[in-house]
C-alpha cells in the first residue's frame, strides 16, 4: 500500500491485532486450565463430602447397634441363652419401625446366632465374628453380601456385648440393607450423566445406579468388562487414597473418577464418575465466552485505531500533501494549517513559515526587477545620445581632415613657385600636420567611446 492509512494498518493495526489475538488465546488457555483445575477440585470436594456423609450415616448405624448391644435384655439373653422373647417380641417390634435393617441377631461365643427371622445360624466363620470375639474389636462393619433369606444386598454391622465385668460374652448384629446406602451414592449426582458409586474392601461394587453392575462387578476386573484403566484406579481406591483418574469405556468415551475413602468401612471407598465432555462443558463455555469477549474487544480496538488514525494522522497528512503539491506548482497563496502541537502540526507550521518567506523574497525580487528595468531604460537613452554625439563628432573630424588634406595639396602646388614664402609654408605645413594628428586621435577616441557605449547597451539589455 502506498497511502499512509494503508501503512498504518499494516505496521500499526496488524501487529496490535496480532498481539491481542495471541493474548486472547493465552488468556483463554490459562482460563481453561484454571477452570479445569477448579472443576477437578470441585469434583474432588463433592467426592470427599459424599464419603463424609456416608461415614456419618454408617456411624449412626454403629451407634444404633451399639445401643442395642448395651441393652440389658440382650446381655441377659446372651448370659442365659434364652433368646426367644428377645427375638420374637422386643427386637421384632423395633425392627418393624426401622426400614434400613433387614434383621437383627445375636451371636454366642460358639458362633450360634439366633435371628429375628426365626432362623438360627452359625457365624463362627464370619469375619466380623472373628474380629469381635477372637480379636477383641469393639465393633466391625463387614463387606457386602447377598442375604440367603431375601436375596437382597446387605452388610453386617456388629458390636461386642460385654457383661458387668467388661468381658465380651457375645455380639449383637444388624443386617443393614444396601438400599439406603445405594440411594445416598446415586443421589450424589453431578450433571446429567454423573453418578456416585461405592466399593467395599474386596473391590465389589456395592452401590451403583446400574443393577447390572451393583453386587455383580468387581472393579479390580473392570478391564474385562470393557472399562480400560478402571482397575488401576480401583487399586488406589482400595489403598485408601483420595484423588482422581480417568478410564475409557467400551464405547470409547473418556470418563473421570473422583474417589475418596470411607474410613468407617475399613477399605470402602466412594467414587464419583463424570464424563469428560460433561466435566469440562463449563470450561468450554467459559473459554468460548472469553474468546468472544476478547475478539469483540479486538474488533472495537481495531475500529477505534482505524478511525483515530484516519482522523488524527491520515486526514491531516493527506491535506498537507495536497497543499504541498499545489505549492510545488507555484501557487504561493496556499496555506498550511494544522491544529495541535504534534509532529504534523509542527511540519505544517514550518511549511507555512517557508511559504511566507518565499512570498516575501519573490516580492522583493519583483520590486528590484522593476527598479533595474527603469535604470536600464535610462542607460539605453544615455547610450543613444552618446552614440549620436560620437557620430556627429566623427563627421566633423572627417570634414576637418578633408580640409586639411586639401590645404596640404594646395601648399605643395605653390611650394615650387613661392620659395620666399617657404618658411611660412613650412610652418603652415607643420601646423596642419599637428592638426591632422590631433584629429586622428579624436577620431580614435570617438570610436573607443562608441565601443564602450555599445558594451554598456549590451550589459543593460542583458540585465
Amino acid at each position: 500500500m502506498k497511502s499512509i492509512k494503508g501503512k498504518l494498518l499494516i505496521f500499526v493495526l496488524m501487529p496490535v491485532i496480532a498481539l491481542l489475538i495471541i493474548s486472547t488465546f493465552l488468556i483463554s488457555f490459562q482460563t481453561r486450565k484454571s477452570v479445569e483445575d477448579l472443576s477437578i477440585e470441585t469434583a474432588l470436594e463433592i467426592s470427599q463430602k459424599a464419603s463424609q456423609i456416608i461415614e456419618e450415616w454408617l456411624n449412626g448405624i454403629l451407634r444404633d447397634v451399639q445401643n442395642f448391644a448395651d441393652t440389658s435384655s440382650v446381655i441377659e439373653a446372651l448370659k442365659t441363652r434364652n433368646w426367644k422373647d428377645l427375638m420374637s417380641k422386643e427386637l421384632n417390634y423395633k425392627l418393624s419401625s426401622r426400614t434400613d435393617y433387614e434383621m437383627f441377631f445375636i451371636a454366642y461365643p460358639d458362633g450360634t446366632a439366633p435371628t429375628t427371622s426365626g432362623v438360627t445360624a452359625n457365624v463362627s466363620d464370619r469375619e466380623y465374628f472373628q474380629k469381635i470375639i477372637k480379636q477383641g474389636y469393639k465393633s466391625y462393619i463387614s463387606d457386602a453380601l447377598i442375604s440367603k433369606a431375601t436375596g437382597n444386598g446387605i452388610f453386617i454391622v456388629a458390636a461386642a456385648v460385654k457383661d458387668e465385668n467388661g468381658k465380651t460374652i457375645g455380639l449383637f448384629g444388624a443386617a443393614v440393607k444396601l438400599d439406603d446406602l445405594n440411594k445416598i451414592a446415586v443421589e450424589t449426582k453431578v450433571g446429567d450423566k454423573g453418578f456416585g458409586w461405592i466399593i467395599d474392601s474386596t473391590g465389589l461394587t456395592i452401590a451403583h445406579p446400574d443393577e447390572k453392575i451393583r453386587m455383580k462387578v468387581n472393579i479390580l476386573e473392570a478391564s474385562k468388562q470393557g472399562f480400560k484403566g478402571l482397575d488401576t484406579i480401583a487399586q488406589k481406591m482400595l489403598e485408601g487414597k483420595s484423588g482422581y483418574g480417568s478410564y475409557t469405556r467400551s464405547d470409547g468415551s473418556e470418563v473421570y473418577v473422583f474417589y475418596s475413602p470411607i474410613k468407617v468401612g475399613k477399605g470402602w471407598s466412594f467414587g464419583l464418575t463424570l464424563y469428560k465432555s460433561e466435566l469440562f462443558s463449563s470450561v468450554n463455555k467459559i473459554t468460548n465466552t472469553t474468546i468472544m469477549i476478547f475478539l469483540s474487544v479486538i474488533i472495537l480496538i481495531s475500529i477505534f485505531i482505524y478511525i483515530s488514525s484516519s482522523y488524527f494522522i491520515s486526514k491531516p497528512l493527506t491535506a498537507m500533501v495536497k497543499n504541498i503539491l499545489e505549492f510545488g506548482k507555484g501557487n504561493l497563496t496556499v496555506k498550511f494549517i494544522a491544529k495541535g502541537k504534534d509532529e504534523i502540526a509542527q511540519i505544517s507550521n514550518s511549511l507555512q513559515k517557508m511559504a511566507d518567506m518565499l512570498r516575501e523574497s519573490f516580492s522583493q525580487i519583483n520590486e528590484t526587477s522593476l527598479n533595474l528595468n527603469s535604470s536600464s531604460e535610462e542607460l539605453a537613452n544615455i547610450a543613444d545620445n552618446l552614440s549620436a554625439s560620437a557620430q556627429e563628432l566623427s563627421a566633423q573630424i572627417t570634414e576637418i581632415d578633408n580640409s586639411i588634406q586639401n590645404a596640404s595639396a594646395s601648399v605643395e602646388e605653390v611650394t615650387s613657385g613661392v620659395e620666399e614664402v617657404a618658411a611660412s609654408a613650412q610652418n603652415v605645413s607643420n601646423a596642419a600636420q599637428n592638426i591632422s594628428d590631433n584629429a586622428n586621435k579624436m577620431a580614435e577616441n570617438a570610436k573607443e567611446g562608441e565601443k564602450e557605449v555599445v558594451a554598456i547597451s549590451e550589459i543593460v539589455e542583458k540585465a
